[in-house]
């Protein structure tokens, strides 16, 4: 009798926890690559498409002020970015500041911003919040994040991250909750574009591996329930 319960609450837990977990929304898992590009005292862009970016195209912009440079690419599973203070040897100080935006806003090929362009919208309503693996970054940063759902409200957070040593990989997670702390309004199961912001100054080189919209931890530990159960099972049997 221990063992058909035992069985029935594990395969219970193990579907409840599947669910959950198949409900993580890739927003870029960067394995669509993207060729190299640059801007040097002024302004790029360029789009890739894919089938692994959310919306289909990844819309990425380069801003370098007159002293900067700074680079994007994406290959390796990786979004690559580099970045370098020129210096200008004159009296007048220098400007190394630099920006990064990255666009996921639906298949539009355009560097402007198409705040309802995700067709069909994501659905982030039963989600906790968003992952962002990151490989390596020489230095501490932060990403701005901007969430624009598809009546016309927006929201603006920061997700900061600190030196992460290249081989020893972190994940960074900033939860849902502090977007509709900002905009009570803010409708996560109607987003129309996500827009990431890095902006620094001199050289700085960061390499992420993956966005995602995740789900609560609560979640995953019924699924880490179900398992426990399956090794319970194994145990007794054996």
């Amino acid at each position: 009798m221990f063992r058909t319960l035992l069985l029935r609450t594990t395969m219970a837990a193990f579907a409840l926890g599947s669910i959950s977990a198949s409900a993580n929304q890739v927003v870029d898992l960067f394995s669509d690559d993207q060729a190299y590009f640059q801007a040097s005292n002024s302004s790029n862009s360029a789009s890739a498409t894919g089938a692994d970016i959310l919306g289909g195209e990844r819309d990425i912009i380069l801003t370098a002020a007159q002293d900067a440079r700074v680079s994007a690419e994406v290959r390796n599973n990786q979004l690559l970015i580099a970045s370098s203070g020129l210096g200008n040897g004159g009296a007048v100080p220098a400007d190394e500041s630099w920006g990064v935006e990255v666009q996921w806003d639906g298949l539009d090929n355009s560097s402007a911003l198409d705040v309802d362009g995700l067709a069909p919208a994501a659905d982030f309503s039963t989600l906790n919040g968003f992952s962002a693996d990151i490989n390596s970054s020489d230095g501490d940063g932060a990403f701005i994040v901007t969430i624009n759902d598809t009546f016309g409200t927006s929201a603006i957070k920061t997700f900061g991250f600190t030196k992460v040593d290249l081989g020893s990989p972190q994940t960074f997670s900033i939860p849902f909750s502090l977007f509709t702390a900002v905009s009570a309004s803010l409708d996560l199961s109607s987003i129309g574009s996500i827009v990431l912001n890095l902006a620094s100054s001199g050289d700085t080189d960061i390499r992420v591996a993956a966005i995602r919209a995740v789900p609560a931890p609560s979640s995953l530990a019924i699924l880490g329930l179900g398992l426990i159960g399956f090794a319970g099972l194994a145990r007794r049997k054996a």
